[in-house]
């Protein structure tokens, strides 16, 4: 059964600014917080993305408004947690959607070994 946009945890401060109008169809805020992480939310009238970026760009919830669901898949007995670096994205991944940024699988480029999942995921922290 899909998630609900009632899930505990995805908070906005009392004391600070609005969102930032992305363009006149939607606006981002860089001032939530989900289960403790910094939160970036985008959202319109129809879609709210929440990209956590202190687990690697992380999109983790895509609420569908006029449905009140969140239509990505979370594991119900992970919790969120940072990842290792050059850890196997199988055994953190939590659910959500990942980045697959600069490569998918484990591979040497340029003489450097990137980790599977690529070096944004394991690193953690985009911002």
């Amino acid at each position: 059964m899909p998630a609900t946009t009632k899930k505990p945890g995805l908070r906005k401060p009392s004391n600070v600014s609005p969102a930032v109008p992305a363009s006149p169809r939607g606006t981002v805020s860089l001032d939530w917080r989900y289960r403790g992480l910094a939160a970036v939310v985008l959202e319109n009238e129809k879609l709210r993305v929440v990209w956590l970026p202190e687990l690697g760009a992380e999109i983790n919830q895509l609420i569908d408004k006029r449905l009140d669901r969140n239509r990505l898949f979370h594991h119900p007995r992970v919790e969120l947690r940072p990842p290792v670096f050059g850890s196997n994205a199988d055994n953190w991944w939590t659910g959500g959607i990942d980045d697959g940024v600069p490569t998918g699988h484990p591979c040497t480029v340029g003489g450097e070994l990137l980790p599977f999942l690529g070096k944004v995921w394991s690193k953690g922290n985009v911002l």
